[in-house]
């Protein structure tokens, strides 16, 4: 029904005056409405079914629902019963893990451990070969040192008497000169 615009209605008209001139619809009598209400339900009556078989209806819907929910029920708790085992083997079998993985890592620590101190000793061991070495050719440095030294010093005093002997020999030769030059004047 639509909205009735109180200021365009006539008072003083009758309600019938207002329907013709379309200023408010026509509604229905009482006894239209009453029978049309009526023919409704009773259509309505017709195609459903009595309330006491949707009710027995909705009592085999319910025991059977009721039988799926027991069902689904045990199966839940199977489920869980299931689920709970599994979650105790994973449970072990990550401790397992975990207990195996540090076995590993302890083995490998003890394996670097070992490769270790096997690298230290063979370092140290060619480290003091090394500073024995260098030792031994330090020394034999220090010895040809001392032999240059002595070879220089030896050199040094030939040299120094090979000079005197050279001195000597020049004063011989030098006297030898006068001689024969003597011998020679006398002649």
């Amino acid at each position: 029904m639509s909205r009735i615009n109180l200021s365009q209605l006539n008072r003083r008209s009758s309600h019938r005056d207002n329907i013709r001139s379309h200023r408010v619809s026509k509604r229905k009598s009482k006894s239209a409405r009453v029978k049309s209400h009526m023919k409704a339900w009773g259509k309505k009556a017709i195609y459903n079914k009595s309330a006491a078989e949707i009710l027995d209806d909705m009592k085999k819907i319910m025991e059977e629902i009721e039988q799926e929910r027991d069902r689904v029920k045990g199966q839940l708790a199977n489920t869980e019963m299931e689920l709970e085992r599994a979650e105790r083997r994973c449970r072990s079998l990550v401790s397992k893990a975990h207990k195996e993985k540090q076995d590993v890592v302890r083995l490998a620590r003890e394996r670097w451990l070992v490769r270790e101190r096997d690298l230290k000793e063979q370092y140290e061991q060619r480290l003091s070969e090394m500073e024995m070495e260098c030792e031994r050719q330090e020394e034999g440095r220090l010895e040809a040192e001392e032999r240059v030294e002595e070879l220089a010093d030896e050199m040094e005093l030939e040299r120094i008497e090979a000079g005197a002997r050279v001195a000597r020999l020049e004063a011989e030769v030098r006297e030898l000169h006068k001689e024969i030059e003597d011998i020679c004047e006398g002649y």
